[in-house]
């Protein structure tokens, strides 16, 4: 106590909490945790359990090569062989996995979201110090010392590690960051040591104290309490930890020299405290009492009304009823499950454990058939009949007021179902889901491309929170099954129904009735003066929720109604699956001129291309259809028409080239009038203009080429590559370019006959479509193009 009394007033001016002036609450409050934390450590220095501790206030230095408690695990090498096939896995250079999908090769950059480092790659290249990983392999890279990451990271929502409940996991930290902030404050070598085992480069107390913060929040949170009354709870779990007689057969699990060793450390120091846990309530409700009948501490007259200290003179027509002022926790599912988190019930029963831990998402799920009726809804209104730069301009406003009035109702309770579900878990995606930060609620207001279901881009949120939701139904119900299977004799069976048919009843929608059940499950007693008692009725209530709302209930079959915009038949993959399931013959020249020269003029053009790519769309998902078929005969099935010679000479096995002189035709017209021939791409990357050398030397080499060749070559690669390229690819050479769309676009085919070892390489992607216009240009003046 002497040498603790004398670090304090030797440190008055360099201890973060007594050197701040006009301390608030919070930081006095922290400031007798801290010391409450040192005086008990300092003072049971010789039990086994309570070593990790006694090493910070210590020896911090010594806990670097040590598995601290709490710290995270490598998730990756606990989930073994169930993500293969998912993608490819990369690290960035401190060793943080991150997964590629799709082709499983970079084409964006990123900052890593632990240590901010460059991850991702460009032209499916890997930035540099990064590189692919075989998780299979990979072993457990769990990180040793201190592994949390910066205060101003961390979530404050309590969560679970390991076995640790989340209130044990959250007291434990407590604990931890008090005696490093005690060792950081005493002297500069032991501060020294502390940003060492932190991994640190800022001032130690400083990141310590705002640890303790995050800290303090995230308990308030687990307990549903408020500031005041968590400091309490530490403090009594520091009067048990001096008080009691800590299990002593625990040496070598407090050495913390293995994962195990620190698994083994934390239950034993969570099953020492559950006493504490267990009579949270009481003990919070005694401390409160002592702290107000405290004769040296002075509090407001509100704050005594409040704790029901003191009883208002009903004589007195002033003062306030106390019963108005008086606080009581709710009886609400937070405080079932902080209360029941407390007592450690997670065994005895384990479906209500399950259930409490994920229940703000599954609450959400309920929202599922709103949503997907939504989605049927806009993929009926807009699968392949709407351009994307039409969803992004207009809003969900828009698309409201031209739904027919009779379903107007309908459509803004499916939009306030989706709204509740975002709410709930927008916030709980995994880091590596971008959510754009003005995406908060889907308002009038909102770009309707958000709302369109859409594998990819602004669509793909809706999708992915459908998705999640489905999955989170389908893995609760699952999880209880196993768990019945394991704690019963009674038959349970699961049955399985495709989305489309899901109604209210075949989802977990209990939130209406929660309350009541509840309160049927609770024994509640209020005396005035001296607060609360309630006690809940766990296997009971367990029951009635296994009984009323999810015996019964079938997992969800997903299959969710992507909608195809009509640009997207440009993507290299609509047309790789029309010439899979179509193989496609070249229209002869004459043909050609004799289509176009029918069509004439460019509205009609125009008009022909836009039913020919609705028809397109359909082809790339047909099923059944006869290869030779007349594309005049499948158009009339879907209600459309085509010119007589496109009725008399073309088949399905003409479409692509058919598109392709239509097309063609079209955007040569645009750029003799001077117009812009690829509408939908971004100028700011992909019109960039060619330097005076690069078009002299462009000028010389295009004698070399067969230009009408190099004109549809060119087009394919702007109109099915360059379209649905990333940013990051404009500084692509049109040479690489090239080569990169022949091996994805039919590669076994070699759709493009040109040999491009001639071409300038020092023209990119970003330029390519004033390289067109200007071959264009330069074609009229040599050898006019066919098409024109």
């Amino acid at each position: 106590m002497r040498n603790m009394a004398t670090i304090l007033l030797q440190s008055q001016d360099n201890f973060v909490l007594l050197s701040v002036p006009s301390q608030n609450p919070l930081h006095r409050l922290l400031l007798s945790v801290v010391i409450h934390t040192a005086v008990v450590m300092f003072s049971k220095m010789s039990t086994s359990l309570l070593q990790p501790f006694v090493k910070m206030l210590t020896n911090p230095a010594a806990l670097v090569d040590l598995y601290v408690p709490t710290m995270p695990d490598d998730i990756l090498s606990h989930i073994g062989t169930a993500i293969i096939g998912i993608g490819t896995y990369y690290e960035c250079p401190n060793g943080h996995p991150y997964v590629v999908t799709e082709c499983g090769r970079p084409t964006q950059k990123f900052t890593c979201p632990v240590c901010h480092e460059d991850i991702g790659g460009i032209n499916h290249q890997p930035v540099p110090r990064n590189a692919t990983i075989d998780v299979t392999q990979r072993g457990d890279r769990t990180q040793r010392g201190y592994a949390l990451p910066a205060p101003e990271k961390r979530s404050s929502d309590p969560a679970p590690e390991r076995q640790l409940s989340a209130i044990a996991c959250c007291l434990i930290r407590i604990l931890m960051h008090s005696a490093l902030f005690w060792t950081s404050n005493s002297n500069t070598l032991a501060s020294d040591a502390v940003k060492q085992l932190m991994k640190s480069s800022s001032s130690a107390p400083q990141v310590l104290l705002s640890h303790l913060e995050k800290d303090f929040e995230t308990l308030t949170k687990a307990i549903k309490r408020n500031e005041l009354e968590s400091s309490v709870l530490v403090h009594a779990l520091l009067q048990h930890i001096y008080y009691s007689r800590s299990p002593q057969d625990i040496s070598s699990a407090s050495q913390l020299q293995t994962s195990a060793q620190r698994s083994q450390w934390e239950l034993e120091f969570q099953s020492f405290i559950s006493p504490v846990l267990k009579n949270m309530e009481q003990n919070i409700k005694v401390a409160m009492k002592s702290i107000l009948n405290d004769d040296k501490k002075e509090y407001g007259r509100l704050m005594h009304i409040v704790h029901e200290k003191s009883i208002a003179d009903r004589k007195d027509s002033h003062n306030p009823k106390t019963h108005a002022w008086a606080y009581h926790p709710n009886l609400s599912i937070e405080n079932v499950g902080a209360v029941f988190q407390a007592q450690n019930l997670q065994s005895s029963c384990p479906i209500l454990s399950k259930f409490l831990q994920q229940e703000h998402v599954l609450r959400a799920t309920q929202y599922i058939p709103d949503i997907f009726k939504l989605q049927q809804l806009l993929y009926q209104h807009f699968n392949h009949r709407l351009d994307r730069t039409v969803a992004s301009s207009k809003s969900i406003g828009d698309f409201v007021k031209q739904v027919p009035e009779h379903r107007s109702s309908e459509v803004k309770v499916m939009l306030h179902s989706l709204n509740k579900a975002w709410s709930l878990c927008r916030n709980i995606f995994p880091s590596s889901v971008r959510i754009p930060e003005q995406l908060v609620s889907f308002t009038s207001n909102t770009p309707l491309e958000y709302l369109i279901p859409t594998a990819s881009g602004a669509g793909m949120y809706t999708t992915l929170l459908l998705d999640f939701l489905v999955r989170t139904h389908n893995s609760f119900l699952d999880e209880c099954k196993i768990v019945k299977k394991e704690t019963s004799t009674e038959k349970w069976p699961l049955q399985q129904i495709p989305i489309a048919y899901v109604q209210q009843l075949h989802t977990l929608n209990y939130e209406a009735q929660l309350h009541s059940i509840i309160t049927s499950h609770c024994q509640y007693s209020l005396i005035t003066g001296q607060g609360q008692e309630v006690q809940y009725d766990f296997p009971g209530l367990e029951k009635s929720l296994v009984d009323h709302f999810i015996h019964g209930k079938p997992r969800i079959l997903l299959e969710i109604p992507y909608v195809m915009y009509r640009r997207d038949i440009h993507g290299v993959e609509q047309f790789n699956k029309i010439n899979e399931n179509f193989p496609q013959i070249k229209l002869s020249p004459k043909i050609q001129q004799e289509i176009l020269g029918e069509l004439g003029s460019m509205p009609r053009l125009k008009e022909t291309l836009d039913t020919l790519e609705i028809v397109m769309a359909f082809l790339g998902t047909a099923v059944g259809v006869k290869v030779d078929m007349k594309l005049s005969t499948y158009a009339d099935n879907l209600r459309m028409q085509f010119s007589p010679k496109i009725q008399q000479h073309c088949h399905l096995s003409h479409v692509v080239s058919l598109w392709e002189t239509l097309s063609i035709a079209l955007a040569i017209q645009h750029v003799m009038r001077k117009q812009e021939p690829f509408d939908g791409i971004n100028g700011q990357f992909w019109c960039q203009t060619l330097t005076v050398p690069q078009t002299d030397n462009l000028k010389h080499v295009l004698r070399q080429f067969k230009l009408d060749q190099l004109v549809v070559g060119l087009f394919q690669l702007i109109s099915i590559y360059i379209r649905n390229a990333t940013q990051q690819e404009h500084a692509t050479s049109i040479v690489d370019g090239m080569q990169l769309f022949k091996d994805i676009y039919a590669p076994d085919k070699d759709p493009i006959p040109l040999c491009m070892e001639q071409f300038p390489k020092d023209i990119t992607l970003g330029q390519a479509i004033e390289t067109w216009k200007y071959i264009v240009h330069y074609q009229n003046r040599v050898e006019p193009h066919p098409l024109i």
